[in-house]
């Protein structure tokens, strides 16, 4: 899962930094950009200070909110990516019941984890990052 948040990350990076219309699009459509005053003293004078400046905020976000990374892509392109990600989700909530509830569900049942349900989450990882890398070269 932490190899997919970063992928996320990184391909989230990738739109603002090779196209201007994708820059403008996170600063018009995804916050905090779209509805906070900012100081222009936080913002640097060198060549590309605002570029820079969304890039630093974005690396504040936690990319395993599945559902707000897709909120975030479609306000940087400015469109509705068509992804599909409740099996996705499913994983995130999985590996989060893993990590901060000690290995158990909200309601305190032991998660079971074995070799075929680490290599279907595996699965479901690469068919998500497949997937949304498709809708993003088609565009």
């Amino acid at each position: 899962m932490t190899i997919l948040e970063v992928y996320l990350e990184d391909i989230t990076k990738s739109l603002i930094m090779t196209n201007e219309t994708f820059l403008a699009n996170t600063i018009k459509n995804v916050r905090p950009f779209c509805d906070t005053k900012i100081k222009l003293s936080d913002i640097s004078l060198e060549e590309d200070g605002i570029k820079k400046y969304v890039l630093s905020k974005l690396s504040d976000y936690l990319f395993h909110d599945i559902p707000k990374v897709i909120n975030i892509l479609n306000g940087i392109l400015n469109t509705k990516l068509e992804v599909s990600i409740n099996d996705i989700c499913n994983v995130t909530i999985t590996r989060h019941d893993i990590v901060h509830r000690n290995g158990k569900n909200k309601d305190g049942e032991v998660i079971d984890l074995d070799r075929s349900v680490s290599l279907e989450a595996l699965n479901i990882v690469e068919e998500f990052a497949n997937e949304l890398r498709q809708k993003l070269s088609e565009l």
